[in-house]
């Protein structure tokens, strides 16, 4: 519950900072694809064979190449920042991000970034390959929560390839 006050709390407080509007833009909760309005959530693996156990560290980079100011909570952990998701050609999905424990459902440091028109912003995300998934080939994406003209939504990377080895 507190940790839904806090998102509450949050998108509010987002909303409030962004006043530029919009037309044509889906509505709250939608999944945004990495070129919608010029928002591009764009993701690299320097290396795409990963054994289970190991960890991986994907490169992220949210580029606004829009009109618009983007809003995203920073709250200095990218592994809880992001959700990363692994699709096997069956068309499973395994979510990779933390799982929140009891009592970690807020940091005490959310703070607010604000990517400018045609700004970047870079960072890593750091995953664990977890013995429960089966080797195989799959389909690695991430995404974002962010507000654009004072409607929240989720990005979506790019996809890659990748083999989990055993």
């Amino acid at each position: 519950m507190i940790k839904n006050i806090a998102k509450i709390v949050f998108i509010a407080f987002l909303s409030v900072l962004s006043s530029s509007t919009q037309a044509g833009l889906p509505g709250p909760g939608s999944v945004l694809h990495k070129h919608f309005d010029q928002i591009e959530l764009l993701i690299t693996l320097s290396n795409p064979l990963i054994s289970v156990g190991s960890k991986a560290a994907i490169e992220v980079q949210l580029l606004n190449l829009s009109t618009n100011n983007v809003y995203f909570g920073d709250s200095g952990y990218n592994n809880r920042d992001f959700k990363v998701f692994l699709k096997s050609s069956s068309g499973k999905k395994v979510k990779l991000s933390p799982q929140f424990k009891p009592g970690e459902e807020i940091s005490s440091r959310m703070i607010t970034r604000i990517l400018k028109p045609g700004e970047k912003w870079n960072g890593s995300i750091l995953v664990l390959i977890d013995k429960n998934i089966d080797p195989g080939k799959y389909i690695l994406s991430v995404t974002r929560n962010v507000i654009v003209s004072q409607k929240s939504f989720d990005i979506e990377s790019n996809q890659l390839s990748v083999r989990i080895l055993k």
